[in-house]
Parts: structure tokens; C-alpha cells; sequence
């Protein structure tokens, strides 16, 4: 059983092999969080008494016996998305770019009219951009770039995960031969010299 949220990588012995894994949130995120269900006055998702947010939390105590408070849980998994974006970026050079790649097919208004409003709706990019700089700022990624920021990956533990990210993003670059994103925040680049 592990019981430090701050070890998400894990090791195991298989036909005297070592392993390692990672743990993992044990849902999709094609179905939770639920936060939003039509079936209740309020909108929100629940589970028996459980606020719909805290369901995984909840599976994942069950499923794993693991004692971790929601807060450990939490933090786990943002060690996870965290460290799988950055690796995103090391090996491929992801970045704001890319994300906003998809925008189009959400421009299209919706195929049944929107059951809130009355009205079938399609994404107003114009709107939608501030929602993903304070997305990309919640999850302590940089808002031009999309890539984490090194004090976002030191706060989760992760500390020798930015210069190989952007030595990598670098190396993506030549090899793929695709644009690197316009700037990092200040304290990103000048920790790393610039790109």
C-alpha cells in the first residue's frame, strides 16, 4: 500500500524483473468529474451523498484501500497531469498551439438544441481564450506557451523535471521541424538561458 501521495511512481518485482508504475486516477475523464447532472434542482452530480467532484476520490479509496486524505488525492493527481503534460512537451514539443488545434470542431453549433438555454450553441473562440489562460494559470502552466512551469513542477516535488522538459522540447523541435511556442514566462527563461 503506498501511503505518500507525493510517490506516484512506484516499484514492483515481476518474474524478478523491477517494474514501475504509476498510480493512476482509476476513472475516465469521459464521464467524471461529474459536476453537472440534469436530474437535480441544483445541477450538480451526486452519488448517493457524495458531491459529484469527490466521487473519484472515493473509488480510488475503495478500489485501492490507500488512506489518503482528498487534499493527498488531489495533489497526487495533479502530480500526474502535471507530469504527463511535461512530458508531452519533451518529447513532442506540445504546447498552447497544439491545444488550440481542436477549437474548430467545437465552432460548430451543437446538434440538439442546448436544454439551459433553449438554443443550440457552438464556441465563441473570443470567449473561450481567457478561459484558457486561467485554466492554463490554475494548472500552473505558463498561459503562451502551455507548458508546466518550473516553480509548479518544484511546488509538486518534481524538481528535475523542467530542464530536461525544455532541453527535449528543443530536440522535438529539430526533429519535427514545427514552431516552438513564442515565450515562457520571465522566470522560466531566464532560468534556462531563453529556449
Amino acid at each position: 500500500m503506498v501511503t505518500d501521495p507525493r510517490r506516484v511512481v512506484c516499484q514492483g518485482n515481476t518474474s524478478g524483473r523491477q517494474v514501475k508504475f504509476g498510480i493512476a486516477v482509476p476513472v475516465g475523464d469521459f464521464v467524471f468529474p461529474l459536476i453537472f447532472s440534469p436530474n437535480t434542482p441544483d445541477r450538480l452530480a451526486r452519488v448517493v451523498d457524495i458531491e459529484g467532484p469527490s466521487v473519484e476520490y472515493h473509488l480510488f479509496r475503495s478500489g485501492t484501500g490507500t488512506d489518503w486524505s482528498e487534499e493527498e488525492f488531489e495533489r497526487a493527481a495533479a502530480r500526474i497531469y502535471t507530469l504527463e503534460r511535461a512530458v508531452t512537451v519533451r518529447h513532442w514539443g506540445r504546447d498552447r498551439k497544439m491545444d488550440e488545434m481542436v477549437l474548430p470542431s467545437f465552432e460548430y453549433p451543437e446538434n440538439w438544441t442546448n436544454p439551459l438555454v433553449g438554443e443550440r450553441q457552438a464556441l465563441d473562440r473570443d470567449q473561450f481564450m481567457p478561459v484558457m489562460d486561467e485554466y492554463y494559470g490554475h494548472l500552473g502552466w505558463d498561459s503562451v506557451s502551455g507548458w508546466p512551469m518550473e516553480a509548479r513542477l518544484t511546488e509538486l516535488g518534481l524538481n528535475d523535471v523542467h530542464g530536461p522538459m525544455i532541453r527535449g522540447a528543443e530536440e522535438a523541435r529539430c526533429r519535427l521541424a514545427g514552431p516552438m511556442p513564442e515565450k515562457l514566462e520571465s522566470s522560466d527563461r531566464s532560468s534556462q538561458g531563453g529556449y
